[in-house]
């Protein structure tokens, strides 16, 4: 990983560089997005991942591997066009506690892990059931820490110009919530306004929005105007973790609301067919994946960042050596700068991870597209040339 200028792009992103274009060319002329850029509308799901199934690896095995953290008394089914979800579920005495019905799916919960077990070898001969597989627990992120006011943010005092348009490039983070005191991305993130801070304390989707933030700049320049957007779709609710299936509905909520770009800064080691299916049906809508390969320094696969569609970003140093933290495994694609310093209300907060690195490429994405008039794709893969990574490098 010793290309020098892989090197000089990630020391231009790191914190509070100067960043990658040159100030004259900082502030382009507002113009409209071309017609490949133009976010996805409301989409037809209907029959798109009943037709993928076929090809999903886990289908409806039974996992055993405990580390893939089942949800034991859940089931997510797909249901063939007009069977009812609700009378799958009365059959077979479990709760419908969510439902994807362009998709055609169901989170379905029972009494117990027994009677969850029982329901599954059941439902093996049940032609009503086009798959079954198992609920995910998906890792939780982590804790943001207050750094002190003596520490820098990202955002100085000429921050990124949000300019409006008719069909904005729009960034979906599935995450937890965003909230309205995350300082320099006023005008940016869509649907936070007078939004209360949850204890004071800024979430992990206000760090990686911050990290965005950072990548937005760092190509266009601190001063720039831009009319990309952040759309934060929360998987949490409040609460301590998440599931996989809530992972892919809200993968589907957020190309539905319009998002070109989707970053997934969490992962599990579990495969789930429903989330790879979603992401599979975004990528041939020319939808961008952006997926944190993880936080531990190891060679294992993360889903969702270890599908094909999806640009697995782990943490790099500014001297382009892997973060100690983070994943280094054959699935990684890319490499940027995992730690950001942000302004939450009158205080200056630290976070790292591969979220965070995550982060950062999303908005190098759709800056290099807004500035340069590409195609996302187009996007992705200038930005994936200027930081790849190779395995077995920088270890």
């Amino acid at each position: 990983m010793g290309a020098a200028c892989l090197v000089s792009v990630l020391a231009v992103l790191w914190l509070r560089q100067r960043p990658v274009a040159d100030s004259a060319q900082a502030e382009p002329a507002p113009r409209e997005m071309n017609e490949v850029n133009v976010s996805p509308r409301p989409l037809v799901w209907s029959g798109r991942v009943r037709a993928a199934s076929g090809r999903v690896l886990v289908g409806s095995e039974v996992p055993s591997d405990e580390s893939r953290r089942v949800i034991a008394d859940e089931l997510v089914v797909i249901l063939p066009d007009g069977v009812s979800g609700a009378q799958i579920a009365a059959h077979y005495g479990a709760d419908v506690v969510g439902e994807m019905p362009a998709v055609g799916a169901y989170r379905l919960r029972f009494g117990s892990a027994d009677l969850a077990r029982e329901a599954r070898q059941a439902m093996a001969g049940d032609r009503g059931v086009t798959r079954i597989e198992s609920n995910y627990v998906v890792t939780p992120p982590p804790a943001i820490a207050l750094t002190g006011t003596e520490a820098g943010g990202v955002f100085s005092d000429k921050q990124l110009k949000p300019i409006d348009s008719d069909s904005p490039l729009v960034i979906g983070l599935v995450d937890t919530s965003v909230s309205a005191p995350l300082r320099g991305a006023e005008g940016f993130v869509l649907g936070v306004d007078g939004v209360a801070a949850v204890a004071g304390q800024p979430t992990h989707g206000d760090a990686v929005a911050a990290s965005m933030m950072v990548g937005l700049s760092s190509v266009l320049g601190e001063s720039a105007e831009s009319s990309v957007k952040i759309l934060p779709v929360d998987i949490y609710g409040g609460a301590a973790t998440t599931s996989s299936y809530q992972v892919a509905q809200g993968v589907a909520d957020a190309i539905e609301q319009g998002a070109a770009v989707v970053n997934l800064s969490l992962g599990s080691d579990a495969q789930s067919g429903l989330l790879q299916d979603v992401v599979a049906v975004g990528d041939e809508l020319g939808v961008i994946f952006v997926g944190a390969a993880g936080n531990e320094p190891v060679t294992a696969e993360v889903y969702p960042a270890a599908y094909p569609e999806v640009l697995a970003v782990t943490s790099v140093e500014p001297d382009g050596r892997y973060a100690d933290y983070a994943n280094r495994g054959e699935f990684v694609d890319v490499g940027a700068p995992g730690l950001v310093r942000f302004d939450y209300e009158s205080s200056t907060y630290l976070s790292a991870g591969t979220s965070m690195a995550a982060g950062v490429v999303s908005g190098m994405i759709a800056a290099v597209a807004e500035k340069e008039g590409l195609t996302l794709k187009e996007a992705r893969e200038r930005v994936e040339s200027q930081l790849a990574v190779e395995a077995g490098d920088a270890q």
